[in-house]
């Protein structure tokens, strides 16, 4: 028997019986790769007849259950879901989109473009067309484009000139030239992005973030800020959104779900150690409030432990 089938039965064991074994499951869950749970839903079909969402579904509830459902979905259709529901119905959840479109590199985003349009038979880009405006707008449809530089190895002069170039078009003018930011963060490389923030600091004294801060405002400011964040730095980026998650009085309970499910296998190492930096304490201390009192926060202790 393989290793997939052996998990795959392991995990059919902890749902028989009265209730069911969470932390079983929850070991299971945690040490496997997102491959091996794609995997594991397959087999589940394949030995028992029944489709392994579902089953979550009937035998778990609250975040618990939403957080497996996480674990258990492919990444680029989970971001695509995301989407879907950050666009659908009245209102817009301004916050995922910005979240997603600007953290994630562009074959990403092709990627989660197309599997938008398979599920749920829209086309993405329309969709936050329509649900969008103005300058906002404009960036997010440049970021679906997908044409992110992935120059690594940027000329220095050719970063200074675009500093110069963001310089004028906006603190050395009266009003703003915003097609010009929105051209140099939709298409630059975070490496450039990086050499361009230095330029910029370096000939104007003061970060581009200062400047976006004095230009722009609302959604637009805060998409252009999260790109030049996420793409440079996207760890660090995380970690403050783990702590914004966890900072109030009410728990962002969608935001921790989201950052802990989207990042696990990605850099959740390295968000702990920026975690750590930027707040003087462990991730997990904030997360979990000292020890586990329900399978919620026991999935949560498990993924950041064993990450």
């Amino acid at each position: 028997m393989d290793e997939i089938n052996r998990y795959t039965e392991e995990i059919r064991d902890t749902l028989q019986g009265i209730g069911s074994d969470e932390n079983a499951l929850t070991n299971i869950s945690v040490k496997i790769t997102h491959k091996e749970r794609m995997k594991i839903r397959q087999a589940y079909k394949s030995m028992y007849g029944e489709d392994f969402m579902d089953v979550l579904k009937s035998n778990f509830k609250g975040n618990y259950r939403k957080m497996l459902l996480a674990l258990y979905t492919d990444p680029v259709e989970y971001d695509a879901d995301l989407l879907y529901k950050a666009i659908k119905g009245a209102g817009t959840d301004e916050d995922v989109l910005i979240e997603i479109l600007a953290s994630r590199p562009g074959w990403y985003i092709t990627k989660i473009k197309k599997k938008y349009q398979e599920k749920y038979n829209k086309d993405l880009e329309k969709d936050v067309e329509g649900d969008t405006s103005f300058n906002f707008k404009k960036l997010l449809i440049s970021l679906l484009q997908s044409k992110r530089s992935n120059n690594e190895n940027p000329d220095e002069k050719e970063c200074e000139k675009t500093a110069q170039e963001l310089y004028k078009a906006g603190e050395a003018k009266l009003g703003t030239d915003e097609p010009v930011f929105n051209k140099i963060f939709a298409l630059s490389s975070p490496e450039e992005l990086m050499m361009i923030s230095r330029a910029y600091h370096k000939s104007t004294g003061h970060l581009i973030s200062e400047a976006i801060d004095s230009e722009f405002s609302g959604d637009i400011k805060k998409l252009l800020k999260t790109i030049l964040y996420a793409q440079i730095s996207p760890s660090e980026y995380f970690a403050t959104r783990i702590h914004e998650a966890v900072s109030g009085l009410i728990w962002n309970k969608k935001l921790l779900i989201r950052t802990l499910v989207t990042r696990k296998e990605v850099d959740l190492p390295k968000i702990k150690e920026y975690y750590k930096k930027l707040y003087q304490k462990d991730m997990i201390t904030d997360v979990v409030k000292g020890k586990p009192s329900n399978q919620f926060q026991t999935l949560l202790s498990e993924i950041i432990n064993k990450s």
